[in-house]
C-alpha cells in the first residue's frame, strides 16, 4: 500500500494526535509503559467492551480489540528481528487512553493482550495484527479457592510452625504428607484397625476431606528439632471423636526424659492426662479426671484442640485448651507438673483404643515452636460463615494478591455463609450475588471491582441527556417481558428459602402470567433471605418501557458533558429526558448502566449503552439509623 495516511511505516501523527477524542495507546515492554499510538489504526477503530449486556447475564471481562501496523514485524512475537522481540507475547499489558479538553488523558481500557494474529494481503506489503486485549477477569479464570485452613494455617504461624500434617490426602494415599518444604510424612501404622483417609467432609468447613480413625488405628508423625520460644510450644488439630465406648489418645513425644498422653473417652464424656517415664513406662504424673462437656460439646461436634507445654522453673506447666467453630469462646485447663523438665517436641502419634466403636476425625495437626492465642484462627474454623459480602471479597483479592477496589455504599453489605471451595472468581462473584451488587473490573486500573448494593441507592445521575437527534442516537424503547420477575425465592445455600409473588400490579401473575425465578444465595441465615427476595421481585415488575439500545458520540458532546461520560462507572445512572412523546418515554427515564461497547476512531467516540430501569433503587430512602436504616420501598414487605 502507498500513499495516504499509511503510506511509511507508520502514519502521520499530526494528523490526529493529542486532540479531544484522539486515542493514546501503551503496552508495557521490559518493564516500561512505551507509546505505540503511531503504529495503531485508527480509523479502522479502537473498540472496547465492558460490563453486561442484560441483567441475568453472569459477569465477564471486558475486552479490547485494534488494528496495528505490522509492516516492520514489530507486533510478531516471534520474529527475532522485531523490534519488540522478546517483550511481548502472551498477557503483555496494554493501555488504551482518551485525549480530554485540557489535553490529559483518560484511562479507557487496562488489560493483558492474549493474541497477536498476523495477517497480510497477497503482495505482503500491507501487514497488520488485529490483537484482542482481555481485562483482568480472563487472567484469573484458572485461580481456584481451596478450602481456607491450610493456607491460613501456613500464613498466620510463619516461622513457628516446626511440623504440619493437613491430613487432607486423597484415599489412596499411603502416608500423611507435610506440607512444609522438606517435611517428613506422617506415617499410617493402623495397627489392628483401619484409617478411612478423605471420609469426613462435613464436620470441618474450612478443610476438605480428612481421614476417619477406627478402632485400633494409629500415625506417627516425626518431629525436627528446633529451639521452643520461652513462652511455651504447642500442638494444635481438628478433631471429631465419638463411641459407644473406648478412648482416642494423642501421645507427645519429648527430647527429655518423658512422654504424655492425652486420653479423651467419648462414652464417659471425660478427658484425662498422664506423665510417663520412657524407661521405666511408669505414670509420673496424672491430672484430673476433667468432664468433657464444656471442651467437647454434646452431641460430639467438631472442635480445634491444642496442647500446651511451657518450662517454668523447675516445672512443666501442661495446658489443654478447644474451641468449637462457631463460637467466640473457648476452654482452658491449666495444671504444673514440679520437678519436670521437658525439651522439647520430637513426635506425635495418634491412637485409637482397640475396642469400643470409637470413631475420630483428626486433621491439620502442627506443632509449633511458640505459642499462640487460642482465637488466632477463629474465623476460617467456621469457614468465614457470617463475614459480609465486602470483607469477603477483600480477603480473597488479598490472599491471591489480586488488585481490589470497593465502590462502598452507607449500609453494610449482607453476611455470608460459609465459603465454597471452587474457582476464584465464582467465589468472588457470590459475593456480589449476596449482596445484590455488581462485580466487575475498574476502568481506569487493573483491578476488580466489587460494587455494594446501597452505592447505586438514590443516585445523583453520572451525565444527563437532553433528547436530540445529535444528542442521543438509535434511542429505541421497547416494551417487552425480558427483565420480568413477579414469582421470587431466593434459596439459601444448604438452608431455607423466601418465596414472594407478586398478585397486584399490572405485571401480577394473574395479569400476564408467572415469571418465576429461584435465586440460588451464598447468605449467613435463613432470615435473609426474605429482603432478598422483596428486593428482586421489585427489581422485577418494573412496568416500563426499556431502552433496549442507547447510544451517543462523545467527541461532539459539550466538554462538561465529555467529563461525565468519562467518570461513568456500572451502576450508575444515566438519565434521559425530552424524549418524544411517540416513544412511550416518561419525560425524565433513569437508566442504571450495566456495561457498554466503546469505539473509539477517527474524530468518532461513539457509546452503546446497555442498562436497566433504575426506578428502584432511586426510590431507596437511607435513614439515619446505622444498622436498619433502610426503608426501600413500600412494596418490599420490610
Amino acid at each position: 500500500m502507498s500513499g495516504g495516511l499509511y503510506g511509511s511505516a507508520t502514519y502521520n501523527s499530526s494528523v490526529y494526535y493529542g486532540s479531544v477524542g484522539d486515542p493514546f495507546v501503551e503496552l508495557l515492554l521490559n518493564g516500561v509503559w512505551t507509546d505505540i499510538t503511531a503504529y495503531v489504526r485508527v480509523d479502522q477503530g479502537i473498540t472496547i467492551g465492558r460490563g453486561r449486556t442484560d441483567w441475568g447475564q453472569s459477569p465477564t471481562f471486558a475486552t479490547c480489540t485494534m488494528t496495528l501496523d505490522n509492516r516492520d514485524g514489530r507486533f510478531s512475537p516471534r520474529n527475532a528481528s522485531g523490534a519488540y522481540y522478546g517483550y511481548i507475547g502472551r498477557n503483555t499489558q496494554i493501555r488504551v487512553s482518551v485525549f480530554l479538553d485540557d489535553g490529559s488523558t483518560s484511562v479507557r481500557f487496562w488489560g493483558d493482550v492474549t493474541e497477536w494474529p498476523v495477517t497480510w494481503d497477497t503482495t505482503g506489503r500491507e501487514v497488520t495484527t488485529q490483537i484482542l486485549a482481555c481485562g483482568i477477569r480472563r487472567s484469573l479464570g484458572k485461580l481456584i479457592v481451596t478450602a481456607p485452613f491450610e493456607s491460613v494455617m501456613i500464613a498466620t504461624a510463619g516461622a513457628n510452625l516446626v511440623s504440619y500434617w493437613p491430613m487432607q490426602d486423597g484415599s489412596l494415599a499411603t502416608t500423611f504428607a507435610s506440607a512444609l518444604s522438606g517435611g517428613a510424612a506422617g506415617a499410617i501404622t493402623s495397627g489392628s484397625g483401619t484409617i478411612s483417609l478423605a471420609s469426613d467432609s462435613t464436620s470441618f468447613l474450612a478443610s476438605t476431606a480428612l481421614p476417619e480413625f477406627g478402632d485400633g488405628s494409629s500415625a506417627t508423625f516425626n518431629v525436627p528439632s528446633y529451639t521452643p520460644d520461652a513462652t511455651g510450644q504447642q500442638v494444635r488439630c481438628l478433631a471429631k471423636i465419638t463411641g459407644a465406648s473406648g478412648s482416642f489418645l494423642w501421645r507427645v513425644d519429648t527430647i527429655g526424659a518423658h512422654y504424655f498422653l492425652f486420653e479423651y473417652a467419648p462414652s464417659i464424656d471425660t478427658i484425662q492426662w498422664t506423665m510417663n517415664n520412657y524407661t521405666t513406662g511408669l505414670v509420673e504424673y496424672t491430672s484430673f479426671a476433667y468432664t468433657a462437656t464444656p471442651y467437647f460439646n454434646t452431641p460430639k461436634t467438631g472442635i480445634r484442640f491444642g496442647l500446651f507445654f511451657k518450662q517454668n522453673g523447675t516445672g512443666i506447666d501442661v495446658q489443654f485448651n478447644t474451641l468449637p467453630p462457631g463460637t467466640n469462646s473457648g476452654f482452658v485447663v491449666n495444671e504444673t507438673v514440679p520437678s519436670s523438665t521437658f525439651g522439647y517436641i520430637t513426635g506425635i502419634t495418634l491412637y485409637a483404643g482397640p475396642t469400643g466403636g470409637t470413631t475420630a476425625t483428626i486433621g491439620h495437626l502442627t506443632v509449633e515452636s511458640k505459642a499462640s492465642t487460642l482465637f488466632d484462627l477463629e474465623a476460617v474454623l467456621d469457614d468465614y460463615a457470617g463475614e459480609s459480602a465486602a470483607t469477603r471479597a477483600q480477603r480473597l483479592a488479598d490472599e491471591q494478591g489480586v488488585p481490589y477496589f470497593l465502590v462502598a455504599g452507607p449500609v453494610t453489605s449482607a453476611l455470608m455463609g460459609p465459603q465454597p471451595v471452587g474457582a476464584f472468581l465464582d467465589v468472588f462473584d457470590d459475593c456480589a450475588k449476596a449482596e445484590n451488587g455488581i462485580s466487575t473490573e475498574t476502568v481506569s486500573t487493573r483491578s476488580l471491582e466489587l460494587r455494594k448494593r446501597s452505592s447505586m441507592y438514590s443516585q445523583t445521575p453520572v451525565v444527563t441527556f437532553i433528547y436530540t437527534a445529535v444528542t442521543v442516537e438509535a434511542l429505541a424503547p421497547v416494551d417487552d417481558d425480558q427483565y420480568l420477575v413477579n414469582d421470587v425465592t431466593v434459596t439459601r445455600t444448604d438452608g431455607g428459602s423466601a418465596r414472594i409473588t407478586d398478585t397486584t400490579s399490572a405485571v401480577s401473575v394473574s395479569a400476564v402470567g408467572k415469571y418465576a425465578v429461584d435465586y440460588p444465595l451464598n447468605l449467613f441465615s435463613d432470615s435473609q433471605c426474605l429482603d432478598q427476595a422483596s428486593f428482586r421481585l421489585q427489581e422485577g415488575t418494573v412496568d416500563k418501557p426499556r431502552l433496549s439500545s442507547f447510544q451517543f458520540d462523545a467527541y461532539t458532546q459539550s466538554s462538561s458533558q465529555r467529563v461525565s461520560i468519562v467518570a461513568m462507572r456500572e451502576g450508575d445512572v444515566v438519565r434521559l429526558t425530552s424524549a418524544p412523546a411517540f416513544t412511550g418515554l416518561a419525560s425524565t427515564v433513569d437508566t442504571r448502566v450495566l456495561g457498554w461497547t466503546e469505539t473509539i476512531g477517527y474524530r468518532q467516540w461513539r457509546f452503546d449503552l446497555h442498562g436497566v430501569d433504575a426506578t428502584v433503587y432511586q426510590q431507596v430512602l437511607i435513614l439515619d439509623d446505622t444498622t436498619y436504616g433502610i426503608l426501600d420501598t413500600d412494596r418490599l414487605g420490610l
